[in-house]
């Protein structure tokens, strides 16, 4: 149980009060609290605790399958991933920039519990190579390979795998190695290596995901201000549905990546809905029709905006608010950015640029039921996860035509199902929160799983073999 003086689960019944020394009324305390399990109990002696383990030797497996299954790490050397890591120009020195998948499992497999030093007896081969590609700290712009990786891969296998016994895993069983790659980086990786198990973001644009084979990441979120112990949501929520955020380009993949711009053009004065716009300046009005364009499509021409509609009244700024994350006080900035999180029943996660951002991890650490409206063809972990339990997901064609029925809808969920929404949420939220312990739950131990789970089939390089779409279509959304 929770005191609400020091916010800690135990109850002495000694002393009648809370522990950590501050008392409390009984009758105030909560009884369902993430993590424990409350119950009558009475006092029993306590048996004699079991002999520890041995010092050496590999841990037994948990009761949930831990380590469920032997990796072998080939490591091709500082050039290849740590190293570039100290560029202060790039951000690869952020741990907590949303394409350090590599980086984090290479951490937590140095003391995963089924790792391995023999290939031949390991079930799967992480190479730990970090495929870093030119991303300026200061800018979005995703430039060439770093190192000159590419052009060295090119020689074939032996350039990266130089053991013989990794090169005759490899001409036997391909599928067995498995690359972390961050999205940028998907164009430049040599044909050879098509054959490994990618992990990734799921981009299908970008990185050509082959469904039941690659694995499918969640955006890197791993600075402890985002620990899930950290984040408290609100009891009482002052904020129904939240999106603040990027509208992003509307001209780049029309109409689908025009999501965020159709739902805040028509909810950013609903009663219910904050829905603040931080790039409204360069993102939205750059692209409003002048009286010297002329367009026929957007994808043809980027002023095509229908000020009508997407114009704001002269002297508003309703829907609309400078960038919250400013370098003159990051840290009230980071707060405040959270605060509307954590005070909010809904929050949404749109489509923009791409099929997945940051938001999607952010938005579950922060225990805050995801409102899901994107195409995406897989989710994160949906292996073991059942998203049905603490999200919701409408699809993304009708809820860009009629934004306004989301809200209707989720004003008529029962409060009986948001609280089970809600309860389940807090339980998942740490498979989502990346970093090295692979004892605890985080999304290293999540990709580990995955790795660790045989492919369903084996595609020819990376050509769609599936309809995408019809993966989107077929899994199931709510609003209908």
């Amino acid at each position: 149980m929770e005191c609400a003086n020091c916010r800690f689960v135990t109850i002495s019944l000694q002393h009648r009060d809370c522990s950590w020394f501050a008392k409390c009324s009984a009758g105030r305390l909560q009884q369902y609290i993430h993590g424990f399990r409350s119950a009558p109990v009475r006092w029993d002696p306590l048996p004699m605790p079991p002999p520890p383990p041995p010092l050496s030797g590999m841990r037994p497996a948990d009761a949930d399958g831990w380590p469920p299954c032997k990796i072998y790490v080939h490591d091709p050397g500082p050039h290849a991933n740590v190293h570039l890591q100290h560029r202060k120009a790039e951000r690869w020195g952020d741990l907590d920039d949303i394409f350090q998948q590599a980086y984090w499992l290479h951490e937590a497999l140095k003391s995963y519990a089924g790792r391995t030093h023999d290939v031949a007896s390991a079930d799967v081969v992480f190479v730990a190579h970090y495929f870093q590609v030119h991303l300026p700290r200061k800018t979005v712009y995703a430039g060439g390979p770093l190192g000159g990786w590419d052009k060295e891969l090119a020689e074939g296998p032996p350039a990266l795998l130089d053991n013989g016994t990794l090169l005759a895993r490899w001409t036997a069983r391909p599928a067995d190695f498995v690359i972390a790659l961050p999205n940028p980086a998907c164009r430049f990786v040599p044909e050879w290596l098509h054959a490994s198990r990618w992990i990734n973001m799921e981009q299908p644009l970008v990185c050509g995901y082959r469904h039941r084979f690659d694995i499918v990441s969640s955006p890197v979120v791993s600075s402890t201000a985002w620990a899930p112990a950290r984040l408290v949501p609100a009891r009482r929520a002052t904020h129904f549905l939240t999106y603040i955020g990027r509208l992003g380009k509307p001209y780049i993949q029309p109409p689908v990546c025009q999501v965020r711009l159709n739902m805040w053009a028509a909810l950013r004065t609903h009663p219910n809905v904050t829905f603040l716009a931080t790039d409204y300046e360069t993102a939205v009005v750059p692209q409003l029709h002048t009286p010297h364009a002329s367009c026929a499509r957007c994808d043809k021409c980027k002023n095509c905006l229908d000020p009508a509609v997407y114009a704001l009244p002269a002297g508003s700024s309703i829907g609309v608010r400078p960038r919250i994350r400013t370098r003159a006080d990051p840290r009230r900035a980071l707060r405040e950015y959270q605060g509307y999180y954590l005070n909010s029943t809904f929050c949404l996660m749109l489509r923009g640029d791409h099929e997945t951002s940051r938001k999607f991890t952010e938005i579950i650490l922060a225990g805050c039921v995801p409102v899901i409206i994107a195409d995406l063809p897989s989710l994160p972990f949906e292996r073991r996860l059942d998203y049905r339990s603490f999200s919701y997901e409408f699809d993304w064609r009708r809820a860009s035509a009629q934004p306004l029925s989301v809200v209707e809808w989720l004003l008529r969920v029962p409060a009986h199902e948001l609280a089970a929404k809600r309860a389940a949420l807090l339980r998942v939220r740490e498979r989502f929160y990346y970093h090295a312990d692979t004892a605890r739950q985080g999304a290293t131990r999540e990709l580990i799983y995955d790795m660790c789970s045989k492919p369903r089939r084996r595609p020819f390089g990376r050509t769609r073999e599936v309809d995408l779409d019809r993966l989107y279509t077929k899994r199931p959304k709510d609003g209908v």
